[in-house]
């Protein structure tokens, strides 16, 4: 497994849980909006086994309560799902990160834990990977904990846009909140900066979702 930063002491607050945290080197999407681009290259990194990495963040650790899973795209590594069951297996609350490009992982990770799946686009725009994403959307239903992203700017997704991307999702997840996550610039992202919406765009946006939908948006990071 290719372990960019791996930080062992409390790091990630989730549902009052403290969590460390693994990012994984490598991913197979080259998303602008990306926080981690540095995080794309697949050569990068350090290699180690799941168990190693379970030995480093639980070794000692008397502030944890759980593992953030993120990346590059952890589901690309191998021993993914044996990593996550060591931490389970002990108790800890496991949160892991996805882009939905590999379902058949997601499929076999255990459920207790919870996978967050960032939808990128609209469905047509997916194109011949588009089943794999409807396959993953899907497999979250099974888990005791799920949420999907929506990362927003009015730079590359319209409100018609995320209209189609709600009812595409709950057409065939029906229980997963949906977030709606407004693009944030950082200094590490290449190229011009999106549009950043504010509060109050982001709640006309979510209100319209709802108009348009029947289905209420949930939002953070505002």
């Amino acid at each position: 497994m290719r372990v960019a930063n791996l930080t062992a002491q409390a790091f990630y607050e989730d549902e009052g849980k403290i969590l460390s945290a693994v990012y994984f080197q490598g991913c197979n999407k080259d998303c602008k909006w990306c926080h981690n681009p540095e995080l794309k290259p697949m050569g990068g990194g350090i290699e180690k086994t799941p168990e190693e990495i379970f030995v480093e963040i639980t070794k000692g650790n008397f502030l944890s309560d759980g593992v953030l899973l993120s990346g590059g795209e952890p589901t690309m590594q191998k021993g993914i799902v044996e990593l996550c069951c060591h931490f389970v297996g002990i108790g800890w609350r496991v949160v892991l990160n996805t882009n939905g490009s590999m379902p058949g992982v997601v499929d076999n990770l255990p459920e207790g834990m919870k996978v967050t799946l960032d939808v990128k686009t609209p469905k047509k725009d997916y194109g011949m990977d588009s089943g794999t994403i409807d396959f993953c959307i899907q497999a979250l239903q099974r888990f005791n904990e799920s949420e999907i992203r929506i990362t927003w700017s009015p730079s590359y997704l319209t409100e018609v846009n995320v209209i189609e991307m709600v009812r595409w999702i709950r057409s065939i997840n029906k229980e997963s909140p949906i977030y709606l996550q407004p693009y944030k610039w950082t200094t590490k992202m290449p190229g011009v900066p999106f549009i950043q919406p504010n509060k109050e765009q982001v709640a006309a946006l979510i209100k319209r979702v709802q108009e348009s939908t029947g289905h209420l948006m949930k939002t953070r990071y505002v």
